[in-house]
């Protein structure tokens, strides 16, 4: 499976709509969302709710994903994925947008849990708001790993407690990444291979959930290929061994 980020094809030239056919004879391409906003009280962008959907079905996409996240109100866009507070009213803003995009879209949607600097006061837990938002929107759950490792790192918390807190049903695709430390914090900056304790979470999550797609992520600084191929090669063999065992 070949992850594309969904903006990127929001009309594309059609060389690159071409491009992307070709990959899409070849590989199941999941698209990725980064600007939907689905935390902003606002009525979606209509526009960007048409294109994900004409992008879905040229891509015969099995799901669509996007951001557990703020972005940005109607004609202001933050250009960063900002956190959400943990409250009743953020739960309902969130579920309601993504039950009117996943109408539009017609396929499956999953949110991704987000890693964040600033954690806003709120009326529950991380993992209770993102139990609760995926109940009432009835959507899956692509979970980053690497996004929980440095919340976890950065917020002082147990990252398996927080995976044993989260309807593990509901995740059908997991992010791996590596990132750096920078002045205390850990930031996830896809630029470094995945670190260990990331496929710690990995090995203990596989057998747990009915995942169908790991996808590693590396945007910047990459490697050559045979790093990159180690990388999902390293995946792969996680998944199985740990699903199979768990058969």
């Amino acid at each position: 499976m070949i992850e594309v980020i969904a903006e990127h094809y929001y009309g594309a030239r059609s060389e690159k709509l071409e491009e992307l056919d070709a990959i899409a004879r070849s590989y199941d391409v999941l698209p990725h969302g980064l600007g939907l906003s689905l935390g902003t009280d606002a009525p979606l962008d209509g526009g960007l709710v048409r294109a994900s959907a004409q992008l879905a079905e040229r891509v015969n996409a099995r799901w669509f994903t996007e951001h557990l996240a703020f972005t940005g109100v109607p004609g202001l866009s933050l250009g960063h994925l900002a956190s959400l507070p943990f409250t009743w009213e953020a739960v309902e803003v969130v579920a309601r947008n993504t039950r009117q995009w996943r109408e539009v879209v017609g396929v499956p949607v999953l949110l991704e849990n987000i890693a964040y600097i600033v954690s806003l006061p709120g009326e529950m837990t991380e993992a209770q708001f993102i139990g609760e938002v995926l109940d009432r929107a009835d959507c899956g759950l692509l979970l980053d790993l690497h996004n929980l490792y440095a919340n976890a790192r950065n917020h002082a918390y147990d990252a398996v407690k927080f995976l044993e807190s989260l309807p593990l049903e509901r995740v059908l695709q997991v992010h791996v990444a590596g990132g750096r430390d920078e002045a205390g914090l850990r930031l996830d900056s896809h630029d470094a291979p995945v670190p260990e304790e990331v496929w710690d979470l990995l090995v203990w999550l596989a057998p747990r959930a009915p995942l169908q797609a790991v996808i590693v992520e590396w945007d910047t600084d990459l490697p050559d290929f045979a790093v990159m191929q180690a990388q999902m090669d390293r995946a792969l063999r996680v998944v199985e061994v740990e699903c199979v065992g768990a058969a």
